[in-house]
């Protein structure tokens, strides 16, 4: 009982620094998500792609989807690249990513909902992801 009584001013800083970090801006922050199919000629996507955005910590994680094309048939599987560094301006989020010897850099436009790898040209049109129930 006297440890309690001893440390409960601890405890009170303890609690205090626990609501300050639930108040701040990273801890509020809530992931926005979008998912994306592939507009690609001669590509069928599988599985949407599916990509999170954290702005408040400007980061940016994508789920691509599987994927193959459709004639001659060659099958990409899903991966994930990221958590990411990106800069999030006014119309559009850019990141980079680099596989190997390969570098991608990726614009998300915030007024079209298109992502596009400026590296391979590929294109993918996104919306807002929506709980459905």
């Amino acid at each position: 009982m006297s440890f309690i009584k001893s440390s409960g001013g601890i405890w009170v800083t303890l609690i205090a620094l626990a609501m300050l970090a639930a108040g701040s801006k990273i801890a509020l922050a809530d992931t926005t998500n979008l998912v994306c199919y592939v507009d690609v000629h001669n590509v069928e996507q599988d599985d949407p792609t599916n990509i999170e955005l954290n702005e408040a910590q400007s980061t940016v994680t994508v789920h691509f989807g599987k994927a193959h094309y459709k004639n001659p048939y060659l099958e990409y599987k899903a991966y994930t690249i990221g958590p990411l560094p990106a800069k999030f301006e006014t119309n559009t989020i850019t990141f980079s990513h680099q596989n190997g010897t390969f570098y991608s850099n990726y614009v998300i436009n915030r007024l079209t909902g298109s992502l596009f790898d400026n590296t391979t040209n590929w294109k993918w049109n996104c919306q807002a992801a929506q709980k459905k129930f």
